[in-house]
């Protein structure tokens, strides 16, 4: 039986020295049935693992399994309970008050109260819009291999690869119809 790992890694890059970092976080063995749901909590067990908060992650790149596209939507939908409500009043509080500070006094007149009211709602469609970065990119590889079946289905190239399983007795490599190298390995 083939066995299956969730790999993870990590792209970022040290703005201070511009320096691009990769490094590989973790490679677990993904034992349960790969449900929707059990991708998305192995997922978050391993940020938590690394320290990382789900709201700092800006990319996923996934193979195009529907299962994988369906957890990560999960992810995007879900980052709104890393904030929490209180953290919300928190940033409020914190911009009013620098807004306040920021003025020698409180507002005297209707002009700067509108101003006031507008930096405000500036503030707060910022807000709303923090998790719209987040995005899940198909991986390249897993998309080119999807092309390369789709040629290898051709009749001409099929016939060839069918006469050519048929005359094989035994394998050292187990078929897999998403790895491309082993249809050249049996």
């Amino acid at each position: 039986m083939t066995e299956i790992f969730l790999g993870i890694t990590a792209r970022f890059t040290n703005r201070k020295i511009l320096v691009r970092h990769h490094i590989k976080l973790s490679c677990v063995s993904f034992p349960s049935r790969h449900t929707v749901e059990n991708i998305y909590v192995l997922f978050k067990q391993e940020l938590t693992n690394w320290g990382i908060k789900p709201q700092n992650v800006s990319i996923v790149q996934t193979d195009n399994a529907s299962n994988m596209v369906a957890a990560f939507k999960m992810h995007d939908a879900n980052l709104d309970q890393y904030v929490t409500e209180a953290d919300e009043l928190k940033a409020i509080d914190e911009a009013m008050l620098q807004c306040m500070m920021d003025e020698d006094g409180p507002p005297e007149d209707d002009e700067e109260a509108a101003k006031t009211v507008e930096a405000f709602e500036k503030f707060e469609v910022e807000a709303g819009s923090l998790f719209e970065d987040y995005k899940r990119y198909p991986c390249f590889i897993h998309t080119l291999q999807l092309i390369v079946k789709l040629f290898k289905d051709g009749a001409p190239i099929k016939a060839v690869m069918t006469k050519a399983h048929s005359r094989i007795t035994d394998s050292l490599v187990e078929y897999c119809n998403t790895r491309a190298d082993t249809s050249y390995g049996l």
